[in-house]
């Protein structure tokens, strides 16, 4: 009833202030003259936390596939076009999106940020990130997969501005990192219980995860690998994946709104 990319977005949303409000206060425990150290030790308090939520709910919910009705049948077959359009793009911009630790050792590198700034930028970006998450997830439900799309396109200039730019355009290629991320985030997964079938969606979304990740950590790899040759070439490498998305996400936006 409230709509899947509002409901999604909400999801994002309150992960990303547990993911904002940690590195903050990592800055913050920096700027007082605590460390690294101690910094980890507070932030093993919400990890512990974390966990005993975790149990909670498996204590209350053992049997969580009975809730709608049915056990699903888990399986790859018939799954439509259109997802394996989503896969194709979010892949490619996976593909070209930088982990953020790479950007923060180039901050710190090259005098960029200063240490406790990194920390507070990454921060600001997962703040960012849930905002996006929350925002794209409302624009779903208005305009479908044109969403991703109206993300995607700003976000590639992320890689020039990050490892290019100065403090400034530092910050500003940080920031569209983050919006397309949280839209991504939110959109895929509403965009995959939009275009699959209530018994495929268990495999639909481990394929889609498996194949982000996989794509994900194999871009990372290899900007890490170029970081160390050529900061250009990283950047064109960047670009050039996340412009290879576009395609699939047209195809996509024409089929599902």
């Amino acid at each position: 009833k409230m709509g899947r990319g509002h409901a999604f977005g909400i999801h994002e949303a309150l992960d990303q202030t547990g993911a904002m409000l940690g590195p903050l206060l990592v800055a913050a425990m920096i700027f007082f003259g605590k460390g690294y150290r101690a910094s980890f030790a507070v932030l093993a308090i919400p990890a512990v936390l974390g966990l005993a939520m975790l149990v909670v709910t498996w204590n209350s919910y053992r049997s969580p596939e009975k809730l709608s009705g049915h056990a699903p049948e888990l399986s790859t077959k018939n799954l439509p076009r259109s997802f394996w359009l989503l896969i194709a793009g979010v892949g490619c911009l996976a593909l070209g999106y930088a982990d953020f630790a790479l950007m923060a050792f180039h901050f710190n590198r090259h005098g960029v940020l200063s240490a406790a700034w990194i920390p507070a930028c990454y921060g600001i970006a997962m703040g960012v990130q849930g905002l996006s998450s929350f925002l794209f997830g409302r624009y779903f439900d208005r305009w479908g997969a044109k969403s991703l799309l109206l993300a995607a396109v700003p976000a590639i200039a992320f890689a020039p501005l990050a490892f290019l730019g100065s403090a400034a355009w530092a910050f500003a290629g940080v920031a569209l990192w983050a919006i397309g991320l949280g839209a991504q985030s939110t959109v895929m997964k509403a965009l995959v219980a939009e275009v699959v079938s209530a018994d495929r969606r268990g495999s639909a979304y481990g394929m889609l995860n498996c194949a982000y990740g996989a794509l994900w950590f194999a871009g990372s790899a290899s900007m890490g690998w170029l970081y160390d040759r050529s900061l250009l070439g990283l950047v064109i490498f960047s670009v050039a994946a996340q412009a290879a998305a576009l395609p699939a996400l047209f195809s996509l936006t024409r089929k599902n709104g």
